[in-house]
């Protein structure tokens, strides 16, 4: 047994940033080619969650005001299963409550050779990683109860154990002792830098007019998928640099965020932009550790006038990403924002306070399922005679974080994913605002080739 848990300092802040026109949960989808079968899906969804407490589990707090993680009296998720056509909508309310209801959310939707599952997921409970981990348990008990236990691969291991250590991000005692030079400093100078920081939030060219009834159902991510080969022209691009795939990524979103703000924005386009980047702080341990939450966040900010030499800019992301990386301030992050919660109520009043923290969350998680024993076809993966055709997936969005961006790749090809907020940008918005991305990305693969790296 794994539950009951209290939960770490990192859960904490997520429970506490979650509010209920904002709700501290992401969505996510897969399409699939092939028939569906629907029984063999609920006992599928039945088994991966089995695997998966934190996905199955509540939230009770006691008179004193402690929270602890315990099993739900149903550990089935919320399962909408319905003909393609028929509108997804919450149950109730957009927001997870997780007092109530179990982190985890699935609606599925049918058709003539294909089928859409669609997922919404508390971040309280799980990341990014923690629920690609239940997709894949998804998918192979999926296969295993059409083709049976004698033909389907075996599922992997986890360790609900695991769970109790999931605050220690691979860090052993001496590890610590070791970081705390580095959590002191990433705590005076990246609490006054991100809390005292004005960053512009992302700018809103039209007001959206949505009714109770529209913000009901499910919101849609912007979804592009890359053509081939422009995956491999990017890291092209990155190599000549010395960048990462990361670094160039993250470079472009820079600039194609200020060149909005400076046609849409007014006063903003002077203000600094800032990215959020999430990132994942398992160690090497903790591979079998069930779905839960086990990333820190780093930030970069770059003035106006940083953003008019992209090649500078590319070498500064450059170079601060290592220094992020290296020393893994994102344990910092984690950290201090757990503390901060159990500070004065003043302190914990700035963390939901209604201001722009950050102009968009951005992140690549690089190659996906690309490690699952299962069939493939074409290099993506057959599940009981579904195909997957292909994934995708996006953070939450905050007051004034106007949108989170994912970049993934997933049997060869790379995708870029999109969630924005319905209550200040408009779909024809986002939409515009998502192609002025793009075509920054374009714009950086027709770059001539110019010898060889810097």
């Amino acid at each position: 047994m794994s539950l009951p848990l209290k939960l770490d300092g990192f859960e904490r802040y997520m429970w506490m940033d979650d509010q209920p026109s904002h709700p501290m949960a992401f969505l996510a989808g897969v399409r699939f080619s092939g028939t569906l079968d629907p029984a063999a899906f609920r006992a599928a969804v039945a088994a991966a969650i089995g695997r998966h407490p934190l996905l199955r589990a509540r939230i009770e707090e006691s008179p004193s005001g402690g929270r602890t993680w315990v099993d739900a009296p149903d550990p089935m998720p919320y399962l909408d299963m319905a003909p393609e056509g028929v509108p997804m909508r919450f149950p109730g309310q957009e927001r997870i409550d997780l007092r109530t209801e179990n982190g985890l959310r699935i609606w599925v939707r049918t058709g003539p050779d294909r089928a859409l599952v669609y997922l919404q997921v508390h971040h309280t409970a799980c990341d990014g990683v923690g629920l690609n981990q239940f997709l894949e348990d998804l998918l192979l008990a999926y296969d295993r109860q059409i083709r049976g236990d004698a033909a389907a691969p075996p599922l992997p291991p986890r360790d609900p154990q695991l769970l109790e250590r999931r605050a220690q991000f691979g860090l052993r005692w001496w590890e610590k002792l070791l970081r705390i030079p580095v959590d002191t400093w990433g705590f005076i100078v990246g609490f006054l830098t991100f809390f005292l920081g004005r960053p512009a939030p992302i700018a809103a060219p039209d007001t959206p007019q949505l009714d109770e009834d529209q913000l009901r159902i499910v919101p849609e991510l912007l979804v592009h998928d890359f053509q081939p080969g422009q995956l491999e022209r990017l890291l092209t691009v990155a190599r000549r640099s010395r960048a990462t795939l990361n670094d160039l990524l993250f470079r472009d979103v820079f600039l194609a965020l200020y060149d909005w703000n400076q046609e849409h924005a007014g006063q903003t386009r002077r203000r600094s932009l800032r990215i959020m980047l999430p990132m994942n702080l398992r160690g090497p341990h903790d591979a079998a550790m069930p779905a839960a939450n086990v990333v820190g966040m780093v930030f970069l900010d770059r003035a106006p006038r940083w953003l008019k030499d992209p090649d500078w800019l590319l070498w500064s992301i450059r170079m601060e990403t290592r220094f992020l990386k290296f020393f893994r301030f994102g344990v910092s992050f984690a950290w201090v924002s757990g503390a901060l919660t159990h500070g004065p109520k003043f302190v914990q009043d700035i963390l939901r306070a209604p201001r722009c923290y950050s102009t968009c969350t951005l992140s690549n998680v690089g190659k996906t399922f690309h490690q699952v024993p299962l069939p493939r076809s074409n290099g993506k993966l057959v599940a009981g005679g579904l195909t997957m055709e292909s994934v995708f997936g996006a953070p939450p969005v905050r007051l004034f974080t106007s949108a989170s961006m994912v970049f993934s790749s997933y049997a060869g090809r790379l995708t870029l994913s999109m969630h924005y907020d319905r209550r200040r940008l408009t779909a024809q918005s986002a939409r515009a605002l998502l192609d002025a991305i793009l075509r920054q990305l374009q714009q950086t693969c027709q770059q001539p080739d110019q010898g060889p790296p810097k």
